[in-house]
């Protein structure tokens, strides 16, 4: 054999030897999604829980309550999280009740996890959108105490003016002759 026959065979061998790893790795990562897949469905549905009662928090405030945009999108976003509580739910019960086959062959479809993923990624755009419509309702009633508190400043201000001048030209003393 001569020695650019077996450097073909060792760069062949390596090639093997490197998809194997692949291949180990990647069986390892569906090992790993296999068995955390139930405690990670866990984790998100606490996750939705948590902001299904922050967003009833804000659905007390009596303040943002009256703002109509405040409210279209906290509708919208408890209707997403609701649908993604759902989903999860749906999916732990599903995935307890599959058999080992099963449980691997949907962690390698995936199908499910993108649907997860994707109900994720909508419950975000809609909470941002919540919460930038919670702070411009904010900025506008600070504004407006703002507005509130520069007028009493300056009403205060005439009257102390005012008063001052009153008070001087009463507690003029005459002068006295000793």
């Amino acid at each position: 054999m001569s020695g650019l026959e077996a450097l073909g065979v060792a760069a062949s061998a390596l090639q093997v030897v490197a998809y194997g790893i692949s291949i180990a790795s990647t069986i390892a990562t569906i090992c790993e999604r296999v068995r955390n897949a139930p405690q990670q469905y866990r984790e998100y549905a606490c996750q939705i829980s948590l902001l299904i009662d922050t967003a009833r928090s804000i659905e007390q405030n009596p303040v943002l309550q009256q703002i109509a945009d405040v409210n279209y999108h906290l509708t919208a976003t408890l209707i997403e999280a609701k649908a993604l509580k759902s989903l999860l739910d749906e999916a732990a019960v599903g995935f307890a009740k599959k058999s080992v086959k099963q449980k691997y062959w949907s962690v390698i479809k995936g199908s499910q996890q993108r649907k997860i993923s994707q109900h994720f990624e909508n419950l975000q755009q809609k909470k941002t959108a919540l919460l930038l419509c919670i702070s411009t309702a904010h900025v506008t009633q600070l504004s407006s105490v703002q507005g509130s508190v520069d007028q009493l400043l300056d009403m205060t201000a005439r009257r102390y003016q005012r008063a001052s001048s009153e008070t001087e030209t009463v507690v003029r003393l005459p002068e006295s002759s000793c």
